[in-house]
């Protein structure tokens, strides 16, 4: 059995892909792909692998590799040829990086500990991509809407200073967890969680995985919605978006390396911000169980 690892990011219609894929699980399933998303992920699974302290240096981990073999061996006595794990918690909490004002510092040191907990057997990981002057916004908008107060002046200060190396985030999963990356540019592929799935299902040719033809309803998403937080100014905001354009442009025009764009076609514009009012979001509820430690 093969795994592949959506890690995220956050504000990248992650929650909108695990609804479509647990509404799909009986199709999946007859296709020999098997899911686990937050609800499995964040009850329990990997309690203690990022804890701060630990009883003891191996404690934590061990015990989470323990409970991750066994969970494997039930999905392959199942007969499943590939398993899709998605859980953009993995990378870090929102709060955490809105506190600091900084995107995702652990994450690789994070990743990379998950690998070591499933013995080294995921075999490629998938990063969702937003650009950094609508995504900072929309963490923001998330945070807030759930009670966390807003940022103060000197966080506001740090995001704006912050490049959100998404090329760079990218090596750095690839050099801890000893696996391919494949990107995928939310601007292009937020609203289409089939072919999301698709994409990560190339990651694994040896998957031998039947054809899938699952539906894939109208999600009426809205690329940029709420942005609160507006810290960045017009000038700025141009910059990062033409730098992150400018690398996915680099990642389309690139041979096929460590680090892939799965989706190539450049969006020819920008997502809009919706007028005033009451903003729809992509999903009515996102999954708030317990999760896993914040270190």
């Amino acid at each position: 059995m093969e795994i592949v690892l959506h890690i995220g990011a956050h504000r990248t219609a992650t929650t909108s892909f695990q609804a479509y894929m647990r509404g799909n699980a009986p199709g999946l399933a007859q296709g020999g792909v098997a899911f686990w998303g937050p609800l499995r992920t964040r009850n329990g699974l990997f309690s203690g692998l990022w804890a701060l302290v630990q009883p003891s240096p191996k404690a934590g981990a061990a015990r989470v590799a323990g409970r991750v073999a066994l969970a494997l061996a039930r999905v392959e006595n199942s007969g499943a040829r590939v398993l899709v794990i998605s859980d953009e918690n993995i990378l870090g909490q929102p709060c955490a990086m809105l506190r600091d004002g900084r995107a995702y510092p652990h994450a690789a040191a994070r990743a990379g500990a998950l690998q070591r907990a499933f013995g080294g057997r995921i075999g490629a990981v998938v990063l969702g991509l937003r650009s950094p002057d609508m995504w900072w916004p929309s963490l923001v908008a998330m945070a807030v809407g759930r009670g966390h107060p807003m940022p103060d002046a000197r966080a506001c200060a740090r995001m704006a200073a912050s490049s959100l190396d998404w090329a760079g985030l990218a090596q750095a999963l690839h050099l801890a967890m000893g696996c391919p990356v494949g990107l995928l540019a939310h601007e292009l592929c937020a609203h289409a969680p089939d072919r999301r799935l698709a994409a990560m299902l190339s990651m694994l040719p040896g998957a031998a995985v039947a054809p899938l033809a699952l539906p894939s309803p109208p999600l009426g998403l809205h690329l940029n919605a709420a942005p609160c937080y507006t810290g960045f100014g017009p000038t700025h905001s141009a910059q990062l978006r033409s730098a992150y354009e400018a690398m996915l442009r680099h990642f389309a025009a690139a041979s096929v390396g460590p680090v892939t764009l799965l989706n190539k076609t450049m969006p020819d514009v920008q997502g809009k911000t919706p007028a005033p009012g009451p903003i729809p979001r992509g999903q009515t509820h996102e999954h708030q169980g317990p999760v896993a430690q914040t270190g």
